[in-house]
């Protein structure tokens, strides 16, 4: 039986009770405390490069881009003029890479509050970064969201909030916070894509939080992709006030693949809008939860344990 050299990655899922998660980390790149969290780039057999905060994974090199498409390219797609692009959380440039596909975009102003993820990241997972940090339209700015958006006065076409997951109480009141505070900073017709953690059983948290979106925006939809190294089927929210994503036309969204350097990997454009259409069940289980939104529990615990060699 293989055993990790250094390093073993251990998920207790409170949200998934009885099921537990191990990830063998071959060997640490980088190792360091920043005044916000643990940061952690390691290598992980089959999975390749990861990034780890608070021992909680936020991506793996074999299949980030799955995460990374599923966030940025829908909004992109489904707007007609996405030249200004706002991005909150995503210090690891993997999200600003995507951004950056689609040759309409004029700047992408990134947003992070851990100015050491972003240079570990750098150092590091550059080959996946693809000189996006680097970009001539990128803006890096070290900050606390909330701060950035009472200070700024600025307007953008496209907004992703790529934050830590809203995990409990204190997680959703940020959540709401970077919410109200993004509104003013949207232009007409402008789109928010945002990551909202695990859609499956038996929390179906993704749907929690997209009824916390919704208590903010007049349309939301929900779509959704099969992430390995995360375990669970991902729930991604589009957010807007001037129109449904839900009417948009089908080959007016395919069309504008054309605008991005390569087409999707991971999903069809031609499939949206259907796609943001769910399944009978979920369906039911989301007009329920955006009536009476459940109030969070908590998430799961990360916990890392040295392995001796």
């Amino acid at each position: 039986m293989w055993r990790s050299a250094s390093w073993i990655a251990a998920c207790s899922e409170r949200w998934h009770p009885g099921q537990q998660s191990l990830l063998g980390i071959e060997r640490i790149l980088y190792r360091a405390h920043s005044p916000w969290q643990a940061i952690i780039v390691a290598e992980v057999p089959c999975y390749g490069r990861g990034l780890f905060l608070d021992g909680d994974p936020q991506l793996l090199e074999h299949d980030e881009w799955i995460y990374h498409e599923h966030l940025a390219l829908p909004p992109l797609l489904f707007h007609p003029a996405p030249h200004r692009v706002l991005i909150l959380g995503g210090g690891d440039g993997l999200a600003l890479r995507e951004v950056l596909r689609d040759t309409r975009v004029a700047q992408a102003t990134l947003v992070d509050i851990d100015g050491m993820v972003v240079e570990a990241c750098r150092r590091h997972l550059a080959e996946l970064q693809r000189g996006s940090l680097d970009d001539a339209r990128a803006r890096v700015v070290i900050d606390d969201a909330r701060a950035f958006l009472a200070r700024s006065t600025e307007q953008f076409d496209v907004a992703l909030v790529d934050l830590t997951d809203a995990t409990d109480a204190t997680g959703v009141a940020l959540l709401d916070e970077v919410l109200a505070g993004l509104q003013p900073r949207l232009a007409p017709g402008a789109i928010v894509s945002a990551q909202v953690s695990a859609l499956d059983a038996p929390w179906h948290r993704a749907l929690l939080l997209e009824a916390r979106l919704r208590r903010h925006f007049r349309h939301t939809a929900l779509h959704r992709a099969y992430i390995p190294s995360f375990v669970h089927e991902w729930g991604f929210a589009l957010a807007t006030n001037d129109f449904d994503p839900l009417r948009l036309d089908a080959q007016t969204i395919a069309a504008r693949v054309a605008f991005l350097d390569a087409p999707p990997r991971s999903f069809r454009a031609e499939a949206y809008p259907d796609a943001l259409r769910l399944p009978p069940y979920l369906e039911a289980l989301r007009q329920r939860m955006l009536a009476a939104p459940v109030a969070p529990e908590g998430g799961p615990d990360f916990v890392w344990y040295d392995a001796e060699a």
